[in-house]
């Protein structure tokens, strides 16, 4: 029953309540009706009246029953909106009928792979870009798997709490052909993106005809010694910390190193990652850094930038406040204010050891866990990021 109803319903009861009450006084004055009696008939109706009024049950039932319904339109609305458009080129499965639920599904599992065949994504994530349950998320996979559209392999951690997301293959080219051309973010250097899948476009580097690559020149051993010169200078930070952060740091960015390698051949590596990940960056800054921190805490201040600016491009649901998930627009500014701290302050470490503590995969040196189960106490404590001045950040 709607709320016009109830309203219409009400105001019925009360012209019935009016009239009956003259009937019952008149027959009480004329003794067919005892007191009584006339007051049970009155307390009746107004208790009837009662449910049909403004926070009356029935008027309740009413105002909840009109709240879902347009939770349910807007929701309709949504789902349209988010999944007209890119069906209209879907390509024909025969047996294959979708709701407009489990499209919205198929819609927010691409748009997160973002035209890329193999991805990992949270099903939370679907469920708020989709705006359904968990059970249609996993529903829909599971159809999609069925057909044969979508491979699914679930990542479980032996004796840990938390698991992996799942890793998602397309299994089917047309299907990954029409992703790549709604879904691809425009402007990837390692991606393709054709327009509407037709026709394969890149922009990817090429080499002209007649240009070679320039090789990097070769490091004498006067610029080898001065650069293992700075690395002894750590202010703090020892060798066997450095290495297992910045072994973490590496594979959490998708550049793993090998089991067995020296801490020379990790300084080697986040060179030449940060030579091609901020090629723009000056060296007057990076050398006031390295002089500032030394030279090890100067790049795992790299690695941190690399890391938070990955983080918060990947689609993580999550409860921190909104600054600290903002995008990073520039990764050489922000590099700059980390290396520009004070010498108490910079502790790239901390950050780098409470992503890596968080993974539960990892293993960090006992003092560096308690400094980072020091910071996240002391800034659940402080309730807006915690303090620089006493933890730094």
């Amino acid at each position: 029953m709607s709320i016009a109803q109830i309203q219409a319903q009400y105001e019925a009861l009360m012209e019935d309540h009016k009239r009956a009450t003259k009937e019952d006084f008149l027959k009480h004055a004329r003794g067919e009706m005892d007191a009584s009696e006339l007051e049970w008939r009155h307390s009746a109706r107004l208790a009837e009246i009662a449910d049909y009024e403004a926070h009356g049950e029935a008027f309740e039932r009413a105002e909840a029953s009109e709240a879902h319904k347009e939770a349910l339109k807007a929701r309709r609305v949504r789902w349209h909106g988010f999944t007209y458009a890119a069906m209209r080129f879907f390509p024909y499965y025969q047996g294959l009928d979708l709701t407009k639920a489990q499209k919205a599904v198929l819609c927010a599992l691409m748009a997160a792979g973002r035209g890329k065949k193999t991805f990992a994504v949270a099903h939370d994530w679907i469920c708020a870009k989709a705006g359904v349950s968990r059970g249609s998320v996993k529903l829909t996979i599971r159809r999609l798997e069925a057909e044969g559209l979508l491979g699914i392999r679930e990542r479980r951690i032996r004796g840990k709490a938390m698991n992996l997301w799942n890793e998602y293959t397309v299994q089917c080219a047309q299907l990954l052909k029409w992703a790549s051309s709604l879904f691809t973010i425009k402007g990837s250097k390692t991606e393709s993106h054709p327009p509407r899948g037709d026709i394969p476009v890149s922009t990817e580097e090429t080499i002209l005809e007649k240009q070679y690559p320039v090789k990097p020149k070769t490091k004498s051993c006067r610029q080898k010694a001065e650069r293992y010169k700075r690395v002894e200078a750590g202010l703090g930070l020892d060798a066997e910390t450095f290495a297992l952060v910045a072994r973490g740091a590496l594979e959490e960015l998708g550049a793993p190193l090998p089991d067995q390698v020296t801490e020379d051949e990790i300084i080697e590596h986040v060179e030449a990652l940060k030579s091609s990940k901020q090629p723009n960056y000056k060296p007057y800054f990076w050398d006031k850094g390295v002089r500032k921190h030394g030279y090890r805490r100067a790049l795992l201040a790299f690695l941190d930038t690399q890391i938070v600016k990955q983080m918060r491009l990947s689609p993580i649901p999550d409860k921190r406040v909104w600054n600290e998930r903002e995008t990073v627009k520039c990764q050489d500014r922000y590099l700059s204010g980390i290396l520009s701290r004070p010498a108490l302050e910079c502790r790239p470490e901390l950050t780098l050891g409470a992503v890596l503590l968080a993974k539960q995969v990892y293993e960090l040196p006992s003092a560096l866990t308690r400094a980072v189960r020091a910071r996240n106490q002391e800034k659940a404590r402080a309730g807006n990021g915690g303090v620089r001045r006493s933890i730094a950040a």
